[in-house]
């Protein structure tokens, strides 16, 4: 990314949803602690690193824990199980010190993990129930906002629905709700629409160039640079579903400036 740079004279505007899958799943189980730790600005992965590790409080949270509970949450999401979550753990280095910090986890630690989260957050395995429901009785499952359908047939038997974590389509059955309807929010005349009419190719220079999962990115004349900020939140920013779904604006001459 550190060679992708705005031609002399512009900049690159790059805006990104914060957290945008961890406040869907929120929405989705109906989470009142998420909501809430949302709603008051709360750092999410401390938080849930208190929840994973037994930490007493967030101040004790240092970053490589930060770092690590957030991808366990994300693996947890979507149903993953406590073995694939331990070859995770047992992978993990301290960038700092090179060590592996979890070397001597079991299997068993890593349940109690997981346990820990469940208990936590009691919608979670409701809303799994959910979807092998709508499963078996639809076949398919549809985003939340533009209805988009995918076929999930191969999953349903007649004694249920199969897939686990073992299985890449046993995950996807779960994601999908929540990353889909992701795109539902990102593109089209959501939040891509808005900052297309916003900034408009070619007005306050190139325009609008990336469009990623939970992002977009534009370069333009460098006098515009905080019209093209402002435009590009305000095109981002949403609330739905009683869910704040902020923002994050920065500018710079090269992509790598923009992480």
């Amino acid at each position: 990314r550190s060679m992708y740079r705005a031609a002399p004279g512009n900049v690159l505007v790059a805006g990104d949803k914060e957290q945008l899958e961890f406040r869907l799943v929120t929405v989705a189980i109906d989470d009142e602690k998420w909501r809430e730790a949302f709603l008051r600005g709360t750092d999410m992965h401390k938080l849930n690193a208190c929840d994973f590790f037994g930490i007493p409080g967030m101040d004790q949270v240092d970053g490589f824990t930060r770092e690590f509970s957030k991808i366990l949450v994300y693996l947890f999401f979507y149903f993953g199980q406590a073995k694939t979550a331990h070859r995770n753990i047992l992978k993990v280095r301290n960038p700092k010190t090179g060590e592996r910090p979890y070397r001597s986890y079991t299997v068993d630690n890593t349940e109690k993990v997981r346990d820990r989260m469940i208990a936590a957050h009691p919608g979670l395995p409701r809303w799994w129930s959910h979807i092998d429901r709508e499963l078996i009785k639809r076949e398919a499952l549809r985003t939340w906002i533009l209805g988009r359908t995918r076929l999930f047939r191969d999953l349903v038997t007649e004694s249920g629905v199969g897939g686990d974590d073992s299985d890449e389509s046993g995950n996807e059955k779960y994601n999908f709700e929540i990353q889909a309807t992701g795109g539902d929010m990102m593109g089209g005349d959501g939040c891509l629409g808005r900052a297309m009419d916003a900034l408009p190719h070619g007005v306050y220079g190139p325009g609008l160039n990336h469009h990623g999962h939970d992002s977009l990115m534009g370069e333009f004349e460098r006098r515009h640079e905080a019209y093209a900020r402002e435009a590009l939140r305000e095109s981002m920013d949403e609330v739905r579903w009683g869910m704040p779904f902020p923002a994050k604006v920065k500018s710079g001459e090269r992509w790598s400036d923009l992480e």
